[in-house]
């Protein structure tokens, strides 16, 4: 599949290795925002990314969006811009990978959903903690004929923590959507915690009445590290 890609050069390199490992996917074209409009700012001391000379950079979101030779938009860049960008990719009935936006809203995206659904369009969050394999093999070890459903699961990761509302739309995201996989669809949450310390806690139930519960917090042993 050809990726059209609008968003930051460290965007780009989180997403990247999953085009690695899978060479049927390619990048053709990008729009590419500045790092100072997406908050995130490049590294002291690494390069520049290096495009291949074959990706396409445009200076326009709608000639990206109109362009017949990509199949699907992978979309991050400015938040106060990325709103508007994915209504007009569900108008157009265009497939999407959208990355997490700290300043999402459940209104619009429920009115994107909707268009989706008369367009026929694709709308899939970024959330790649479900592809990695020890996930994958947390999956299997949980099936019925295997070792039973799991009770508790702790992940720990390294680097930066994310804080505020990006704690929410990026991390607490990615476990929800780990735990579901595990629980089933949730209908009910209630949720306490600290944003700017990097604390929240959130209780689960589903539809039949399972519970679950997602616990974020720094790792006390390593402030580079931190809890699932």
């Amino acid at each position: 599949m050809d990726f059209g890609f609008v968003g930051s050069e460290p965007e780009w390199q989180r997403i990247k290795p999953q085009f690695d490992a899978q060479s049927a996917h390619r990048l053709v074209a990008l729009l590419l925002d500045s790092p100072s409009a997406t908050g995130a700012a490049i590294e002291p001391g690494v390069q520049p990314h290096a495009w291949p000379a074959s990706v396409r950079k445009v200076s326009d979101f709608e000639e990206l969006l109109t362009d017949p030779h990509v199949s699907a938009l992978i979309l991050g860049g400015a938040s106060d811009a990325r709103a508007e960008r994915l209504r007009r990719i569900a108008q157009h009935g265009r497939s999407c990978l959208c990355l997490p936006a700290a300043e999402s809203d459940a209104i619009l995206l429920h009115e994107v959903a909707m268009i989706a659904a008369e367009s026929h369009g694709v709308l899939v969050p970024w959330l790649p903690a479900r592809l990695h394999p020890a996930w994958q093999d947390i999956l299997s070890r949980s099936a019925p004929d295997a070792l039973g459903v799991a009770q508790s699961v702790l992940i720990e990761r390294t680097g930066p923590m994310p804080t505020g509302r990006q704690l929410v739309a990026m991390s607490y995201a990615e476990a929800a959507d780990m735990l579901g996989s595990l629980v089933g669809e949730v209908t009910e949450i209630t949720a306490t915690g600290v944003l700017a310390a990097g604390r929240l806690v959130v209780q689960h139930r589903t539809a039949t009445g399972q519970a679950g519960e997602i616990r974020l917090a720094p790792a006390a042993s390593d402030p580079d590290r931190w809890r699932i």
